[in-house]
C-alpha cells in the first residue's frame, strides 16, 4: 500500500510539471503550453478600459483585449502594486492626424512691447481635420479624447523682427517657442517656431498665440501657407 501511494504521488508530480499541448501531442520543449490549429485561434479575455483598470493586483505580463477605444491588446508592464498597462503595437496604436491648418487671410501682430499681450493666431484655412481627435474653430482646438499630442506651429512674418509663438492650453501658456529674423533670409524675413509633445484631456482647449518684438510697427503674418499648425494624437 505504501508503494502504491508513492507511485500515485510521483505520477501526480510528473503530471503537474508536464507540458500541455492542444492540437498537438508533442508541445515544443520551450513552451509550457502550445496550441496548434490551422482554423481557429486563442480567445483572450475581452473587457472595457474600466474593467481592465479595475483588475485587482494584476500580475506582471497579464494580457487582456480592450474592447473600448483605443481597442487592442494590453499587457501590464508594471507590477501588481503599481500597474502600467501598455497597448501592444498595431493599427490601434498608430498616430492620428488631428489637424493641419494654415493662414491665408491677412492678420497683424500688434507693435511689440512688454505691455502688449500675445495675439491668438487665426489659422483660417483648414487643410485636414479629424473630429475624432478634436474640433477646430480657426483659433481654438478642443480635444475630443485624452492622450498624448504632438503640436507644431510655424509662423512667418514679413518684417525683419522675430515672432515669438506660444502654445496655450485652457488660456494658460505651457510651451514657449523661439523666433528668428534676418534680412538675408529669402521670402519672409521673420520666423517663429514652437513644438511640443503634451498630455491633454478631453475638453482641453489649445491655442497658438504669438508676440511681435518689433517696437515700432505691427508685423504682418505671411499668408502663403507657410504659417502652419499641425496637431497629431500619438
Amino acid at each position: 500500500m505504501k508503494k502504491f501511494f508513492i507511485a500515485i504521488f510521483l505520477f501526480g508530480a510528473l503530471a503537474a510539471s508536464a507540458q500541455v499541448g492542444v492540437g498537438t501531442s508533442t508541445p515544443d520543449a520551450s513552451a509550457q503550453l502550445e496550441v496548434v490549429s490551422t482554423s481557429k485561434g486563442i480567445l483572450i479575455p475581452r473587457m472595457t478600459a474600466t474593467q481592465r483598470t479595475a483588475i485587482a493586483s494584476p500580475a506582471t505580463g497579464l494580457l487582456v483585449f480592450q474592447t473600448s477605444a483605443p481597442a487592442g491588446f494590453y499587457y501590464n508592464a508594471g507590477t501588481p502594486t503599481a500597474p502600467s498597462w501598455q497597448l501592444i503595437g498595431g493599427a490601434a496604436s498608430s498616430a492620428s492626424m488631428g489637424l493641419t491648418a494654415t493662414v491665408t487671410a491677412a492678420q497683424l501682430l500688434p507693435t511689440g512691447n512688454a505691455a502688449v499681450p500675445a495675439t491668438t493666431i487665426n489659422f483660417n484655412n483648414v487643410v485636414s481635420s479629424n473630429n475624432a481627435v478634436g474640433s477646430f474653430s480657426g483659433t481654438a482646438f478642443t480635444v475630443a479624447a485624452a492622450g498624448l499630442f504632438s503640436i507644431t506651429a510655424n509662423i512667418g512674418g514679413s518684417f525683419n523682427a522675430a515672432i515669438n509663438p506660444v502654445i496655450y492650453v485652457n488660456s494658460q501658456p505651457v510651451v514657449y517657442g523661439t523666433g528668428n529674423n534676418s534680412s538675408n533670409l529669402p521670402g519672409p524675413v521673420a520666423r517663429g517656431l514652437v513644438t511640443a509633445t503634451i498630455s491633454l484631456t478631453a475638453g482641453d482647449v489649445v491655442e497658438i498665440r504669438a508676440s511681435n518684438i518689433n517696437p515700432s510697427s505691427p508685423q504682418p503674418i505671411v499668408t502663403d501657407g507657410t504659417t502652419r499648425l499641425t496637431i497629431v494624437k500619438l
